[in-house]
């Protein structure tokens, strides 16, 4: 699971501690964030170089009153 913040920034991971996600690129441009931003619901399945396999990617936006961002959930699709 993935907490992305408007604009990319990734500001935790499950998979992740938090001085490597200080580390990660920038997630905006990522095809399932920016549908979900966009459409409510965002979903892709590509090559992640990060883990080095086929995923599936499911994102869905959040709203705080400071913030707005999505969460994504990636499953490979072994």
């Amino acid at each position: 699971m993935t907490i992305v913040r408007q604009g990319g920034t990734v500001l935790g991971d499950s998979g992740l501690s938090l001085a490597e996600v200080r580390g990660v690129d920038n997630h905006e441009h990522r095809p399932e964030v920016e549908q979900a931003m966009a459409e409510g619901l965002g979903a892709a399945q590509r090559y992640s170089t990060s883990v080095r396999a086929d995923m599936l990617y499911v994102a869905m936006p959040f709203q705080r009153p400071d913030m707005r961002g999505v969460i994504r959930v990636a499953m490979p699709l072994s």
